[in-house]
């Protein structure tokens, strides 16, 4: 469990870092909004037939019927909202998208690269903004 959740923020560590490469290759090459839209689009379409299907799978794996289900539903939700966070849904995914479809749109606009400085520093490694 310790190594997974060590390759996970090593992962989101080095996702910030470079976080607006790709960005900035898609603007050069076609800075077109409808096109950025449209990526969003299929994007979102894709990753969440994915996030469905592997629910879906995960659940039937767990032999869950649909009362214990909503149960553990129900829990989560209100552990959630005891923290003061929302569903995950509204609180990250949504949020993104919100910003995400602004037309002045830049992935540097959301300065969370303190969280990558700070995983990297405690690692002895250094920090690098590639963009």
């Amino acid at each position: 469990k310790v190594y997974y959740e060590q390759k996970e923020w090593d992962h989101a560590a080095e996702e910030i870092e470079h976080k607006a490469v790709a960005f900035d290759v898609l603007q050069t090459v076609d800075p077109s909004y409808a096109l950025r839209m449209a990526g969003l689009a299929h994007a979102t379409i894709l990753l969440s037939s994915f996030w469905l299907w592997s629910s879906v799978m995960l659940i039937r794996q767990e032999k869950l019927g649909w009362r214990a289900l909503l149960r553990q539903l129900r829990t989560l939700d209100a552990n959630e909202r005891t923290r003061g966070n929302g569903p995950v849904i509204t609180r990250v995914f949504l949020r993104g998208i919100r910003q995400y479809i602004r037309r002045n749109f830049h992935p540097s606009d959301n300065a969370n690269e303190h969280l990558a400085r700070d995983w990297f520093a405690a690692h002895g490694l250094p920090f690098t903004e590639a963009a």
